[in-house]
């Protein structure tokens, strides 16, 4: 049985070295940004992190073939996409995979969706393209393009 998660326990951030929290420090200002998350990892990664840290060597790695297994695996089970191992490229986050998309195809305006995270309508310029929004419609209580 999977480790049950209290979502609502309250977690001090203070002294954290937490960007969203250090930022409104001393201001009536509740950040709830989406990627910066206020409760504990799962056990199963805090115990993950705990046997790497304890081993005491943290040089560079390969991305273990079970990931790369299951991230083919779960593309076909949930869109029916047949992708090849080779096709997959890793990055280390989501504002780099952004950069390096807006590089990666064509020239002109880059499509971006008006409702969404800042970097999106940001990477585009960052090669001096402009972003063209897309709007977008809350349909059902979901965000639609």
């Amino acid at each position: 049985m999977p480790d049950l998660f209290d979502f609502d326990a309250l977690i001090d951030r203070t002294d954290s070295d937490s960007i969203k929290w250090d930022r409104y420090k001393g201001k009536d200002i509740l950040p709830l940004w989406v990627a910066d998350t206020d409760f504990k990892a799962p056990p199963a990664v805090i115990e993950a992190l705990r046997t790497r840290v304890e081993h005491g060597v943290f040089g560079y790695t390969h991305v273990p073939e079970r990931l790369i297994e299951l991230v083919v695996e779960r593309m076909q089970r949930l869109y029916g996409w047949q992708i090849e191992a080779e096709w997959i490229v890793w990055v280390p986050g989501v504002v780099s995979a952004l950069n390096l998309a807006c590089r990666s195809v064509g020239d002109g305006p880059v499509m971006v969706p008006s409702v969404i995270y800042p970097h999106f309508p940001e990477a585009p310029l960052q090669i001096d393209r402009e972003p063209q929004p897309i709007p977008v419609v809350q349909n059902n209580k979901r965000w639609v393009i």
